[in-house]
């Protein structure tokens, strides 16, 4: 996953930093937050989302057997 430009200017400015990567350990890190911030979130949608779609199954699911139950009861 790539946030903005940082990947790229982290691996552009290898080396050529006068503090001694201070400023390019500090973006590692700010990308690794971020990064990991993105990630917790796609994990809470997905997992919202999966029980959604259970929830519409389940409750489709429901409504069959009930239709197939007044269907035996009518016969």
């Amino acid at each position: 996953m790539q946030i903005g430009n940082g990947d790229k200017v982290l691996a552009d400015s290898d080396s050529k930093v006068p503090d001694g990567d201070k400023t390019r350990n500090d973006l590692t890190k700010a990308l690794a937050s971020a990064k990991n911030t993105l990630n917790d979130r796609k994990l809470l949608l997905k997992a919202f989302s999966d029980a959604k779609v259970k929830a519409v199954n389940d409750a489709v699911l429901a409504k069959a057997q009930v239709d197939a139950k007044v269907a035996r009861e009518a016969a």
